[in-house]
């Protein structure tokens, strides 16, 4: 192996992490904002951003983490815990340590939220 192409591939793992790093000090609009410029297509009229809606819209039946769930809710894990406490949503089940929801469980909660203000 060629040590110049081992220098290279180094660096760009540098380059990665740092790139890492600086993307998880964004704010939520920010990354967004980047990941919306990243998966535009070529064409800029067939352009469409598809929200947390459009992305479960089928899979009402799949499960999702506790943090996956709190940014679909668009609250904190601590907030999203709280309401756990207070009975206002239920984990459908665990893994290990992880409470797991079912994404249709946590979009019929967020209609109810949003109706109620909880």
């Amino acid at each position: 192996m060629n040590p110049a192409t081992v220098d290279d591939d180094t660096q760009g793992i540098g380059r990665a992490t740092e790139l890492h790093r600086a993307f998880q000090r964004l704010t939520q609009v920010e990354k967004e904002a980047f990941m919306a410029l990243i998966v535009r297509p070529s064409k800029p009229a067939a352009m469409t951003w598809h929200g947390y809606d459009e992305a479960f819209a089928k899979q009402d039946d799949e499960f999702i983490s506790i943090t996956e769930a709190a940014e679909y809710l668009a609250v904190s894990v601590t907030t999203l815990r709280r309401h756990i406490k207070a009975g206002n949503l239920a984990t459908d089940k665990r893994v290990g340590r992880n409470r797991m929801f079912r994404i249709g469980q946590v979009k019929t909660f967020d209609a109810a939220r949003k109706q109620t203000k909880i």
